[in-house]
């Protein structure tokens, strides 16, 4: 970096934290101390126009040596200047070992081949937690196809309960088999009979000979 380049950055850095920095305070000391001297000579040359009253060629010349005089006490006041110069960047000045708070997490440098680690590292993590993310997906389907396994499981051995009841009691199909032709007999009755009461409505007239021709228990 250029020494022009660190001035200009130190300068920014004065901005943020003070809110001016070191050129613009030396700038306006030095503009005051050049209205000054431009002042002084001013009101010498006035002083000597109301004393001696001169023609016009005279006032010309003291206006013109007035304008020497300002720039004789300009080149005289340089040194003292540049005392003023070197006092601003000593008094304006911000310490390396102070930082903004914006700029706190820069107070550590790396070097190049620090930096090209932590960029590999980062990479390393980065691939790291893909994979993980992947195998986490994985293993919450497995999990999921799990719980699934296990609701089929169950239907299964249910199902298996069924069928192993069934051929252990052969029996129960030809009752409910009978049961069912009971049912479509009294079925039939009912829709014969002519309602006429409420009585004969709920209390059908029926053959017990034909029920007893349906047996349950044989």
């Amino acid at each position: 970096m250029s020494k022009e380049a660190a001035k200009r950055k130190r300068e920014e850095y004065e901005m943020q934290l003070f809110g001016f920095h070191s050129r613009a305070v030396y700038a306006r000391l030095e503009d005051i101390v050049r209205e000054k001297i431009r002042s002084r000579c001013e009101k010498l040359a006035e002083c000597i126009e109301k004393k001696y009253t001169p023609d016009e060629e005279a006032l010309r010349v003291l206006r013109s040596e007035t304008e020497r005089l300002v720039k004789v006490y300009h080149e005289g006041c340089q040194p003292h200047l540049k005392t003023i110069y070197t006092a601003t960047n000593k008094f304006v000045h911000i310490p390396d070992n102070v930082l903004l708070n914006e700029d706190k997490s820069q107070a550590v440098q790396y070097t190049e081949e620090e930096f090209e680690k932590m960029k590999s590292t980062l990479e390393n993590l980065q691939k790291r937690t893909k994979r993980a993310t992947i195998l986490n997906a994985a293993l919450k389907q497995e999990m999921e196809d799990l719980e699934q396994f296990k609701d089929f499981k169950c239907i299964a051995e249910r199902l298996c309960n069924v069928i192993e009841n069934a051929i252990e009691y052969p029996q129960v199909d030809m009752k409910i088999a009978k049961l069912q032709q009971a049912y479509l007999v009294l079925d039939n009755h009912l829709k014969q009979l002519k309602t006429t009461s409420y009585k004969e409505k709920h209390n059908p007239k029926i053959d017990n000979n034909e029920l007893e021709s349906v047996d349950l228990f044989s």
